[in-house]
């Protein structure tokens, strides 16, 4: 998995990317809402 990771980033970088970043969670549905449920009990 790491090697697909680095082959990746290589791609993306040679298509100018300077930045390549990998969201390890996924898409999830509501997801932004936890971090406001979050902030509102601070």
């Amino acid at each position: 998995m790491i090697e697909s990771a680095h082959a990746l980033t290589n791609i993306f970088k040679q298509l100018g990317f300077l930045y390549v970043t990998l969201d390890l969670e996924g898409y999830r549905q509501g997801s932004l809402n936890a971090a406001l449920g979050r902030a509102s009990r601070e």
